[in-house]
Order: structure tokens, then sequence, then C-alpha cells
């Protein structure tokens, strides 16, 4: 350890007496180190002309052309690969870039970016690259923002859909309970409801017949009557009994006049008995088509019940 501080001490000098050494060996170091420092810096992009070509220059190309030219680079346009190449190798730019036609950030996409250059610049092509990486993903966030507020937006418009179509919901819901209710009712209602009736519980063609008999008796009576008195008067009047006759006369009226009130009523009782029957018997059909309707209404209730 002694040994080596005891050169260091003759080597300090040495540079002490020739300064001009002592220059070298200390500005020799620093001034490579500037240099290489100088060669491999990104810092520095004053002055630097790219060249790009595209079939279609789109946003996102316009986008970072500018993000590129805010960073002091020199952009120039070129037609074709061919004019932007031979003007690198002219010197005319430092970098060359190629942008695919459909430059744009989609899942699933790829977007091959063609890079010539000089090997001694092979440094602008990585400040490049990083350029285009940052605007790319500052579009890509922008995009996701842009995505994410418009997601957020439809799930609020599906929320809302979903509660007012809740709401309506419920209330459909009500009105089924209250309709199956109903329907319940009429249901009950339907099947209390007593629509048999029966025609030959009442026996109407009996009555009808009866009532005829009735007619048909006092026409027969009526008859023997007039014919007995009539007799009688005749047999009064041949023997010149006038008394007799006369009685016998004002008895045939008289019984005529009877006669003809109960004719008249049981003529009265006919038609009655009658109309009676033609109405029992569309009460009968009016009953039969009711009860056919009431069937059909206990159909359509079970239905309306199962749906």
């Amino acid at each position: 350890m002694r040994r080596i501080l005891q050169i260091i001490k003759k080597n300090f000098k040495l540079l002490v007496r020739s300064k001009g050494s002592g220059l070298v060996v200390i500005l020799g170091p620093l001034l490579l180190v500037a240099l290489l420092g100088f060669a491999f810096s990104n810092s520095s992009t004053y002055n630097i002309n790219v060249g790009v070509y595209s079939e279609e220059y789109n946003n996102l190309t316009n986008s970072v052309l500018e993000k590129m030219e805010d960073n002091q680079f020199n952009i120039i346009k070129y037609t074709s690969s061919e004019v932007c190449e031979g003007e690198l190798k002219r010197d005319k730019v430092q970098v060359c870039i190629g942008f695919p036609k459909n430059f744009e950030i989609k899942e699933g996409g790829q977007n091959n970016i063609v890079f010539h250059v000089d090997y001694s610049q092979i440094n602008l092509v990585y400040l490049i690259i990083d350029l285009i990486e940052g605007k790319v993903s500052s579009t890509s966030s922008e995009i996701s923002k842009n995505l994410t507020a418009d997601l957020i937006q439809r799930l609020t418009y599906i929320e809302n859909v979903s509660k007012t179509n809740r709401q309506s919901l419920e209330r459909l819901r009500e009105d089924a309970d209250k309709l199956s209710k109903l329907l319940m009712d009429i249901n009950t209602n339907l099947v209390a409801m007593q629509l048999e009736f029966n025609l030959s519980d009442i026996a109407l063609s009996e009555l009808a017949g009866r009532s005829k008999n009735i007619v048909d008796y006092v026409n027969d009576v009526d008859s023997y009557a007039n014919s007995q008195l009539q007799a009688i008067e005749n047999s009064a009047s041949s023997r010149n009994d006038s008394y007799t006759a006369g009685l016998a006369r004002t008895t045939i009226d008289n019984l005529k006049n009877k006669t003809g009130v109960l004719r008249n009523e049981t003529n009265r009782l006919n038609e009655l008995v009658t109309n009676a029957v033609s109405k029992l018997n569309s009460l009968n059909t009016n009953l039969a088509n009711a009860r056919t309707a009431k069937t059909e209404a206990l159909n359509s209730v079970s239905l309306a019940q199962e749906l």
C-alpha cells in the first residue's frame, strides 16, 4: 500500500513539472466523454431533417408529425419511399420514415412503420420511436377515456331505461293481479248462475189442452141448452101457452147472455194460455243460448287465467 502511494506521488510530481502532459491526461478523458455523450445524446434534435412518406395522411399520422415538429424536427413530406431514400443518400434528410396507409389504433391492428437511416444516426431512430410511442400512448389514453365516458353514458341510459321498464312491469303485474281477481269473480258468478229451465215441469201442453177442452165444453153446454130451451118454446107455442113460451124465451135470452159471457172469458183464457206457452218457449230458447254463452265465457276465463 505504501509503495502504491509513492508511485502516485511520483506521477503527480511529473504532471506538475510538465503542464502539457497534465492537460492531456486531465482534459483528454473529459473531451472523450463529451464527444461520446454528444454522439449518443437524445436531448438535442435541433436542425434535424426527417423525411416522411405515406399513401394517406390521417389524423393520427398528422398528430405524430406535429409532435415531432414540436420537438424541433424538420418534417419533409415525400411522395414515395424511393424519393425519400434518395434524399437520405444525398444527406438532405437524416432519417426517412414510412407510415402505413391506415395508421390507426385498434384492437388486433398492426401498424408497421419503416425507418431508413444511416447507422451513425441510429440514436435518432430510438428518439423518434419514443416520440411516436408517447403520442400513440396519449392517443390511446384519450380514446380509452372517450370510450369509457361513452360506455358510462350508455350504461346510465340503460339503467334509466331499466328503471322505467321495471316500473312499467310492476304496474303491469298489479294490473294482471287485478285482472286475475276479476276473472276469478266472474268465474264464480258464472258458475253460480242457475240457467236450467224445464218446460215439462209446467206441463204447458196439458194446460193448453185443458183450456181448449173448457172452451169446447162451454160450447157444447151452450148448444145443448139452446136446443132444449128451443124445444120447450116450440112445445109451449104448439099448446098456445103464451106465458110458458114467454118465460122460455126470456130464459133462453138470459142463458145466451150468460153463456156468451162465459164463452168470451174462456176464449180470453185460451188466448192467455197460448201467449204464455209461446213466451215460455221463447224463454226456454233464450236460456239455452245463455247456457251456451256461459260455457264459452267459462272457457275464456280459464284461458285468460292460464295466461
